[in-house]
């Protein structure tokens, strides 16, 4: 008999390391895929695990939401700039940004900078539709807050001129419409006695 816990994180991670091994077989540098297969098993192993040892609340996964949001604020913050070509921190008297007007942050490429905004993305977004309590200083809601965060990702989002994550955002928005406009539907249906 083939035993699989019940676990929402196992799945994913197993059906990567899958593909990954997959990719490894495939590939045309066998030594350098072995190692990276390695590399990004070990890495994606220690992130589930300290997953699962860290976040054991609500509380706990709230508060990883928040620090997710507030790295991708951190980074839109340094990379908006770039997009007018005003750098922050020169390595350099004479650096140029290498990538033009694309903004890269502190990522050091826009193609990754783009894809980690795009991963915190959906959370600043949905804690701003969702979200209904006020912060404990200055009293703003949340909900001013997370749009905000969110505006400053989504321009981040787009001064990297990334258009594999701009076709993703796009499908990522109308998923979550989607899935918003459901929930709304689903919460204003009258509950029927049985």
């Amino acid at each position: 008999d083939f035993f699989l816990p019940d676990n929402p994180v196992l799945l994913p991670y197993l059906l990567y390391v899958g593909v990954t091994a997959i990719s490894v077989i495939w590939s045309w540098g066998k030594y350098e895929a072995i190692f990276e297969f390695i590399y990004r098993f070990t890495a994606g192993f220690a992130i589930v695990i300290m997953f699962y040892i860290m976040i054991d609340s609500e509380k706990k996964l709230t508060l990883l939401y928040h620090l997710l949001i507030l790295t991708g604020v951190l980074v839109s913050l340094y990379g908006i700039p770039q997009s007018f070509g005003i750098e922050l921190f020169k390595p350099g008297e004479n650096w140029v940004n290498p990538y033009g007007s694309r903004v890269m942050s502190t990522l050091g490429n826009p193609n990754f900078a783009s894809g980690y905004l795009l991963s915190v993305f959906p959370f600043s977004l949905s804690l701003f539709f969702f979200s209904e309590r006020r912060t404990r200083f200055l009293n703003i809601p949340y909900k001013v807050l997370f749009f905000v965060s969110t505006l400053l990702i989504l321009w981040c989002i787009v001064s990297t001129q990334t258009r594999g994550t701009l076709l993703a955002m796009i499908f990522g928005l109308i998923l979550f419409l989607i899935v918003f406009f459901l929930s709304l539907i689903h919460i204003s249906e009258p509950t029927r006695p049985y």
